[in-house]
This record gives structure tokens, sequence and C-alpha cells, in this order.
């Protein structure tokens, strides 16, 4: 099963997917919009910290 955090695609949810993520969600890139509601807010990032935090 892929590691939906695993931006950089290494295979481990590491600081350099959270910097990927952070720098996404800042620029409201529509890749930011973690929980698909169509619209990119903390709500987004709460989810990706939980997917992030739960490691690959």
């Amino acid at each position: 099963m892929p590691c939906r955090a695993d931006l950089t695609g290494d295979g481990v949810a590491d600081i350099l997917d959270f910097l990927g993520y952070f720098a996404l969600w800042t620029a409201h890139d529509p890749n930011a919009d973690w929980n698909s509601d169509g619209k990119i807010n903390t709500l987004d990032f709460i989810a990706f910290l939980r997917n992030w935090a739960a490691g690959c």
C-alpha cells in the first residue's frame, strides 16, 4: 500500500515530506487539499499531519 504522506517517494515520511506539504499548503496548491473537500485550510494540514505522523 502506498504511503500517501511520502511526497518525495523515498519510502519514508520524514521532514522533507513535511516541508514539501507545507510549501504546497502555503501556496494554496490544489495538491494540498488533503481531505478532498475542495478547500485548502487547516483541516487539510491536520489531515496531512495525521498521515505523516503515522509514518510509512
